[in-house]
């Protein structure tokens, strides 16, 4: 219960979560989640139930590999975590976002098998610059984002070159990390499309869990304190 509520990491990952830990020491832990079950809301519960689990990690983490995780991370991935998985439960994908093309993101995204991996990929043209750029995005069956990345190319060409051009750095890039079962999908997923929109501010970069720019959309990290 210590670890999970009352450390000082612990405890300023709830106090960011807006979650209030037991007042007693002796709490146990059944006793607290029987608490917040049967007073939060569902949006709190789930967030509860993954903040545990990554607190739980970043402890893992501390006792086998000696590796240090601030609250601000733990927290980021938690809420990470649950927005991807939440996206992934949903019907349809929706956005607001503009410069979208005809029928990016309003496919389902569906995870791949156990101990496999799925790749999306798209493209998106900026008009203004005459640039286009492709987004890369791999995750696992629990759909959580092992890395991404974003390229920004010089020079006008169609829609449909700029994917093409996308899926062939695609499968280079699964080819390099080596990763042995892959599925990749085209124009199918707003996660993939947000990395190629976001390639105009951060070109030719590579994203993980851990260096995630916090300005970047909220579908793939919320804002947090570095």
């Amino acid at each position: 219960m210590h670890v999970l509520a009352f450390c000082p990491i612990a405890a300023q990952c709830w106090e960011k979560a807006a979650i209030r830990i037991p007042t007693q020491q002796d709490t146990s832990f059944l006793d607290w989640c029987v608490s917040i079950f049967s007073s939060a809301n569902t949006a709190t519960c789930r967030l509860f139930c993954v903040l545990c689990w990554s607190i739980w990690g970043a402890r893992n983490d501390k006792v086998w590999k000696n590796k240090d995780s601030s609250a601000s991370f733990i927290f980021a991935f938690a809420v990470c975590y649950l927005e991807q998985w939440t996206l992934a439960q949903a019907p349809y994908l929706e956005t607001s976002r503009t410069g979208l093309l005809v029928g990016d993101g309003n496919d389902r995204w569906c995870a791949p098998n156990a101990n496999e991996i799925k790749v999306n990929v798209d493209a998106s043209i900026f008009g203004s610059s005459q640039d286009y750029g492709y987004g890369m995005v791999a995750r696992d069956e629990h759909g959580f984002m092992l890395e991404a990345t974003s390229r920004l190319c010089h020079g006008y060409v169609r829609p449909e070159l700029a994917e093409a051009i996308g899926v062939r750095e695609a499968l280079s890039w699964i080819k390099n990390k080596q990763w042995p079962q892959v599925t990749l999908e085209t124009d199918s997923n707003l996660v993939a499309h947000t990395i190629a929109r976001a390639a105009i501010s951060y070109p030719d970069r590579v994203f993980s869990m851990e260096n995630v720019p916090t300005d970047l959309l909220p579908l793939l990290v919320v804002e947090f304190e570095v």
